[in-house]
């Protein structure tokens, strides 16, 4: 009986691997058809920052757990809880976060800025008057590669939300990530509670200008998310 309930649970698991692969690359073919159609502004590309390629998805899809695990090793017990959780179920649906990574890369809104060494990535989606700092992962948590990306790429996009008039956001998991942040990113400040944690931080420009393209800004701009503690 126990043999015959496993058999079902393993088979029940592929089953929901293979469907969220095919929703995955469904949703990807869907986004490139709808992406002439988005009005959120795409960040910029920044030099010295290459983009995110097909074949780095798989990079950042295995950073994800090397993060997790990390953070198993740190912080308070919830967070750490919360990391275990977060690293199990990576194993469990592994195949389908594959596939739901390559989707989620192909959003025509958002951008993934790579550190020269490529051992550190982030990520910016654009909306209409706003960029979000998003995803964020290392090859290896605790080294400062992290810390390193965000030291080159945060003031040139900073200069360029200035010039366009745009806001910046992004979530702090923990209060120490906050002050971190802000001490990065001069101007940021903590608005409320995020969910389901942390604490949403928000910096406004320091001059509000037509959202146009600037000439010397590249044409990608058209088109229209720091790490945790563990990551510096």
């Amino acid at each position: 009986m126990m043999i015959g309930s496993g058999w079902f649970l393993l088979v029940l698991l592929l089953a929901l691997n293979l469907l969220t692969v095919a929703a995955a690359l469904l949703a990807g073919l869907l986004l490139q058809v709808l992406r002439p159609f988005t009005s959120a502004r795409r960040p910029p590309a920044v030099p010295g920052c290459p983009g995110m390629s097909m074949s780095g998805c798989v990079r950042l899809w295995w950073w994800a757990q090397t993060g997790f695990r990390h953070g198993i090793r740190r912080g308070s017990c919830s967070s750490r809880a919360f990391s275990l959780l977060l690293w199990g179920f990576w194993w469990v649906y592994a195949p389908a976060l594959l596939a739901a990574q390559f989707a989620v890369v192909m959003r025509p809104w958002t951008r993934y800025y790579l550190s020269p060494a490529r051992d550190a990535v982030l990520a910016v989606s654009g909306h209409r008057h706003s960029w979000s700092i998003g995803d964020h992962a290392c090859a290896r948590p605790g080294t400062r590669q992290g810390r390193a990306l965000r030291k080159l790429l945060l003031p040139m996009l900073t200069s360029y939300a200035d010039e366009l008039g745009v806001a910046i956001t992004t979530t702090a998991a923990v209060p120490a990530l906050a002050r971190m942040y802000a001490k990065a990113l001069p101007g940021l400040e903590v608005t409320g509670r995020a969910r389901p944690r942390g604490l949403r931080m928000r910096r406004e420009p320091e001059r509000h200008i037509n959202l146009t393209t600037p000439k010397h800004l590249p044409s990608s701009t058209t088109h229209t998310a720091p790490t945790e503690e563990t990551e510096a």
